[in-house]
């Protein structure tokens, strides 16, 4: 028997792994730098979005000047006098400030001397015009965007003019174009902004109301709310008509005064398709319409639906246009 006593056993403890001050101080440093750029990139889309509203509440607010003032004042037959447009100018920001309409102080007309001439309007400014805000800047020229592009359709303008009906005046448009094919649409006068990274712009439709569109930085595209991704697909088959209508991608982000137009057209040839006669033809084109409003209806999740439409008979290809605009 041994009298030897037993030896404690000994624990083998593993060397304990953590970070060190340095260590942590790099990450809490580059956590720092992350939220910095993502906090500057939401601050400045924010002051983009709010940058474009206003210079579209300007607009808007200046046609509608014009449809007040212009009621106001109307000649007589006698008088025949002419109203000059009322303009909006966005390199004179003094301009852009709103119009007085109503009140003592208000903005009056000056007829002509001569009946059948043209007057004189005296404005009265009041309130606050356009603020820039700072890095951002309105373009005057295309190059003022580089490296951005212009939006295929969209024509570099600086100011707006509004007739009493509240459409475009003429000098405000982009010249015609010589085309008669309706899938083909004629350039819109369009407004700018731009910090030199990113872009932002409004467009302005000839029946006067405006389109917002926003530049993608990630794909180096110009989205938008108008139809020219989204025409609506015309069918024919067995005496029957139909219109597939395309998703319509985030109808909630669409504001009061923003105008959506759909182009339906047939293939060549599937006009003649719908009736013996021009006016059988013209009918049943009129109910393909109406059903495609009522499709627009659901896809815009409205409740109610106003909206307007013309049909163009005098090309190789008729077609309809369809506007609709938010109201509320």
């Amino acid at each position: 028997m041994s009298n030897s006593t037993p030896k404690p056993s000994s624990t083998t403890r593993s060397p304990q792994t953590g970070f060190s001050l340095l260590e942590l101080l790099i990450v809490c440093a580059i956590i720092s730098i992350v939220t910095a750029i993502s906090v500057a990139s939401f601050a400045n889309r924010d002051q983009a979005g709010r940058f474009q509203a206003d210079v579209a509440a300007r607009i808007r607010g200046r046609r509608a000047a014009a449809i007040r003032i212009n009621a106001l004042t109307e000649p007589t037959l006698l008088e025949n006098f002419r109203q000059p447009a009322i303009q909006i100018d966005f390199t004179n920001l003094a301009t852009t400030a709103p119009l007085v309409v109503e009140g003592p102080e208000r903005t009056t007309f000056a007829p002509p001397s001569q009946p059948g001439s043209v007057g004189q309007w005296n404005f009265v400014y009041q309130g606050r015009p356009l603020q820039i805000p700072a890095g951002w800047h309105i373009a005057t020229a295309a190059s003022d965007l580089s490296p951005i592009s212009l939006i295929p359709l969209g024509t570099l303008v600086t100011s707006f003019a509004f007739t009493p009906d509240g459409r475009l005046e003429a000098s405000s448009l982009p010249p015609y174009t010589s085309n008669t094919n309706p899938n083909n649409e004629n350039t819109f006068p369009t407004i700018y902004l731009t910090n030199g990274i990113t872009a932002r712009a409004v467009a302005v439709h000839p029946a006067g109301l405006v389109e917002l569109w926003n530049y993608d930085e990630a794909r180096r595209v110009w989205t938008g709310f108008a139809n020219r991704p989204a025409t609506p697909t015309f069918d024919v088959t067995k005496g029957k008509t139909k219109a597939m209508l395309p998703p319509i991608k985030n109808p909630d982000a669409l504001i009061e005064g923003d105008v959506m137009h759909f182009l339906i057209t047939p293939d060549k040839g599937q006009f003649e398709q719908l009736g013996q006669t021009l006016d059988e033809r013209l009918k049943a084109f009129k109910e393909l319409v109406c059903k495609t409003a009522q499709g627009l209806l659901f896809n815009l999740k409205s409740i109610e639906l106003r909206w307007v439409a013309a049909i163009h008979v005098n090309n190789e290809i008729p077609h309809a246009h369809l506007a609709i605009s938010r109201q509320h």
